[in-house]
């Protein structure tokens, strides 16, 4: 389904220390192990949440709580987007041209699929230095991004910072 997504110009960057063949070629995977992403992280925002892997192999903190950030965290592999979000790996996307349609996003800094909130299961955000940032208003932030525990700041938080944006677009203001 991701793969039908292409020729609308949608694009996936997986980071994962794992390998994959016979992608779409619209899924690019980006080698990065969680030592390397705790290094992009103290790099770019100047926190290291010291994440490790268990014993079953998921990391020691919920990573969730880093979607808010990666736009600037990532911002070297998005240089070219008009947006960028995080979504939940057990999605299936239809053809998101029908709901989403570019005029809809041409004039939004903040989409999400729930009303009057951000819901991690499916967000993008304008793709500006301001945008990336955002995150930074969240209270606490450098607290929450380093402490194991979920504070579901891609959820809760980000929903009080994007509330104050003017360009909050959320499906009941679809045309």
């Amino acid at each position: 389904n991701v793969g039908k997504l292409g020729k609308t110009g949608w694009m996936w960057y997986i980071f994962t220390p794992n390998k994959y063949e016979n992608l779409p070629h619209n899924v690019k995977i980006i080698p990065m192990t969680i030592e390397q992403f705790n290094n992009l992280m103290q790099d770019k925002i100047g926190v290291n949440p010291h994440n490790f892997l268990l014993p079953n192999g998921t990391p020691s903190k919920n990573v969730s709580d880093f979607y808010v950030a990666h736009g600037k965290i990532f911002e070297d592999y998005i240089l070219d987007a008009d947006l960028w979000g995080f979504t939940n790996w057990d999605i299936v996307y239809g053809e998101l041209s029908k709901f989403i349609p570019d005029e809809l996003l041409e004039k939004c800094d903040i989409f999400s699929d729930e009303i009057n909130t951000i819901n991690g299961i499916f967000t993008l955000v304008r793709n500006t230095k301001k945008m990336n940032e955002l995150f930074k208003e969240i209270p606490e932030w450098e607290m929450k991004f380093t402490t194991h525990q979920l504070f579901g700041t891609d959820e809760y938080d980000f929903t009080k910072v994007a509330q104050k944006i003017p360009n909050f677009i959320f499906p009941m203001y679809y045309p």
